[in-house]
């Protein structure tokens, strides 16, 4: 954030929004530190790897 000079709850609501139309997907699981990947690279990874499948 101190990068891009925007607030936490900004980038927040935008990441969430991104998450949301999949164009990203977050990665860790975890509410704090969390990293987020581009979500069409996140479905051509995760392709097959669902063992409920």
């Amino acid at each position: 954030m101190e990068r891009t000079d925007l607030s936490a709850p900004t980038v927040k609501a935008v990441l969430t929004e991104l998450v949301r139309r999949g164009v990203l997907g977050e990665v860790t699981g975890r509410r704090r530190g969390r990293v987020f990947a581009d979500g069409q690279d996140l479905a051509i990874l995760s392709k097959g790897t669902d063992p409920s499948s």
